[in-house]
């Protein structure tokens, strides 16, 4: 009697919406290109963004430095044609989760990777960057005027991200600050 061989091989795909670690993602090239989106049919899970505090002229993003409560910023990027080329000190973000549970997973931050996260209560404004994702890891994102309006879930104050120009940074409030953009990832193939 012969002996049968067979072969087996299958694809894995972990999901970064339910609270798991993806995979680890390679530092994104410098000079990636970001255009601004203004609608959420333009979110996509899987996808990589940045954030940055406007929509013309010039920005200064999340910057991917190591800081304990809140993102700082990088220094100023030009904008062209609503599109930015990414220095390497840009924090990268990829999309997670889904409509009304969205997550970011940081891709080039200088410390562990892990998801943006805002103070789960007291009188903090933080936007840490935390593993395993939590209550507060998860957001709602939609758009008003062009700006990206990203409110954390697992909270009921201080949770909507915003730019603060007297600090120098990116956190979490209940009102107030300057509003956030969100640029997606110019696919290469489309660019």
């Amino acid at each position: 009697k012969g002996v049968k061989l067979y072969s087996l091989s299958y694809t894995y795909t972990q999901s970064t919406g339910g609270g798991e670690t993806p995979d680890p993602t390679p530092d994104p090239e410098p000079g990636e290109t970001y255009k601004l989106i203004t609608s959420t049919s333009e979110l996509e899970a899987g996808t990589k963004y940045v954030i940055g505090n406007a929509s013309s002229s010039s920005a200064v993003f999340m910057s991917n430095a190591t800081n304990t409560n809140n993102r700082k910023e990088t220094e100023s990027i030009t904008i062209t044609d609503s599109q930015i080329s990414a220095t390497d000190e840009v924090l990268v973000l990829e999309l997670g989760g889904t409509t009304g549970a969205w997550t970011f997973w940081t891709t080039n931050y200088t410390s562990t990777n892990g998801y943006l996260t805002s103070a789960a209560s007291g009188s903090n404004n933080h936007c840490k960057v935390t593993t395993p994702a939590v209550a507060c890891s998860y957001f709602t994102i939609s758009f008003t005027d062009g700006a990206a309006v990203i409110t954390s879930t697992g909270r009921n104050e201080r949770n909507l991200l915003r730019y603060n120009s007297g600090s120098n940074c990116f956190a979490c409030y209940t009102s107030g600050q300057q509003p956030v953009y969100l640029y997606k990832l110019v696919d290469a193939g489309a660019a």
